[in-house]
């Protein structure tokens, strides 16, 4: 048997055992997915609102927070303006005025998420620190219902949110609805064995004294929110996440913007992994970062790449000269340096398994988290999924290359 076989197997051997795995979690712990409770006792909360030309999105974000049925005497408004060209800070300057006792502004030269959230940080005075993105907004519900995992589960350390799409009207917009949901179902999963590895910013929320413990959010990774949570992973602190504490976010609405947001994302995972690449063999140091979360994101990276390099592949070995003698030669065959028994056959039974198991995982996490009735809700539902599990999904190995290289030329920082 030779590489390309080998490769193969271990390509289907690894996305089979992941689905499965996440499956049999399901079957579980389906009953416990909504079972958190609001708090009871309101405790403060300092939230961290960074804002980089956010003109347009910051003041729906603020009216949010403050149209929480959380009381306003247990909030906290910290409005970090990173040097915006726009009316953001003239904007902050408004509510603040509105609001002296609640809203804090901070006016700094551009320098990045992470480089706002840490000076923030430094004056925040609750027990609580929650991050919001200042294109995000806040359900009423949302912090009473974060809050109160802190409550029901003292040993929690951090707790995350359900981040919905605000807008699902075109096209682009339905996709990464699906991509959302599908995220969000495995987070829920990871829950259940203590490995949720990031913490989103459109809405998370900390104990403070962890992280400030910690030493605040990485100023040289250009995804913070994944960083931080490996980070608290990696010390042996417990994030969860709250299925009723409802944030709604901007998505992008055209393919140029998405692209280089994925672009980021990816950038910013590859970063995390090379920064934890010891963890691997230090389990006693690095606890679940090392024995789960390093080798499932390595193993995610690494299968996607090579999926996309054995379609690559035998497209051009077998798939240009098939299309040549069709065209050219009409019946005559291939040359026999290019006829694999074993692969296509096998390639094409597992593809379609793997397809098909898709279809299914992403259909339980849509029913699951959206709706009973998702797909007679949802106009071209079925349509949408299938384009998002072919095209869209097809495009995600090229976005990891690309934020692969930028990384390692140093060419993406804050």
């Amino acid at each position: 048997m030779g590489i390309l076989p080998l490769m193969f197997y271990f390509f289907i051997i690894c996305t089979l055992y992941f689905t499965i795995f996440f499956s049999l979690i399901y079957v579980e712990t389906f009953d416990l997915f909504f079972k958190d409770k609001p708090a009871k006792k309101e405790k403060g909360i300092s939230i961290l609102i960074p804002a980089y030309n956010e003109g347009r999105n910051v003041e729906e974000s603020i009216k949010s927070i403050l149209a929480s049925n959380y009381s306003k005497n247990k909030i906290e408004i910290i409005a970090i303006n990173d040097g915006s060209t726009d009316n953001t800070l003239k904007i902050l300057k408004k509510w603040q005025k509105k609001y002296p006792k609640i809203i804090k502004i901070i006016n700094q030269k551009n320098q990045g998420k992470a480089v706002a959230l840490n000076n923030a940080l430094k004056i925040a005075k609750n027990e609580f620190i929650g991050v919001v993105d200042a294109d995000s907004y806040l359900d009423k519900n949302a912090l009473k219902m974060i809050m109160g995992v802190f409550e029901n589960y003292p040993n929690t350390d951090a707790v995350t949110s359900n981040i919905q799409l605000k807008k699902r009207n075109t096209f682009l917009e339905k996709m990464q609805d699906v991509e959302y949901t599908s995220i969000l179902w495995v987070r829920k999963l990871l829950e259940f064995i203590g490995a949720i590895y990031v913490t989103p910013g459109p809405l998370s929320v900390y104990k403070a004294s962890v992280l400030k413990k910690i030493g605040g959010f990485d100023e040289k990774n250009i995804t913070e929110d994944i960083e931080i949570g490996w980070r608290l992973l990696s010390k042996g602190y417990n994030v969860r996440i709250s299925l009723k504490a409802i944030v709604y976010t901007s998505a992008p609405k055209n393919f140029k913007k998405w692209w280089k947001q994925r672009v980021r994302w990816s950038a910013g995972g590859y970063q995390t992994l090379l920064k934890y690449k010891k963890s691997l063999f230090k389990q006693k140091e690095y606890g679940i970062v090392s024995k789960f979360v390093f080798p499932f994101f390595a193993l995610s990276f690494f299968t996607s790449l090579l999926g996309f390099a054995i379609v690559i592949y035998r497209f051009i070995i077998e798939g240009i000269p098939r299309i040549y003698y069709s065209i050219i030669a009409r019946f005559a065959q291939p040359p026999s340096v290019i006829e694999y028994v074993e692969i296509p056959n096998s390639f094409t039974f597992f593809g379609i398994l793997l397809f098909i198991a898709s279809i299914i995982y992403t259909t339980i996490s849509l029913l699951s988290l959206k709706n009973k009735k998702y797909f007679n809700l949802h106009k071209g539902g079925v349509f949408i999924l299938l384009i998002t599990l072919t095209f869209y999904l097809a495009l995600f190995p090229i976005i990891l290359i690309q934020g692969i290289i930028r990384v390692n030329k140093g060419e993406w920082k804050w």
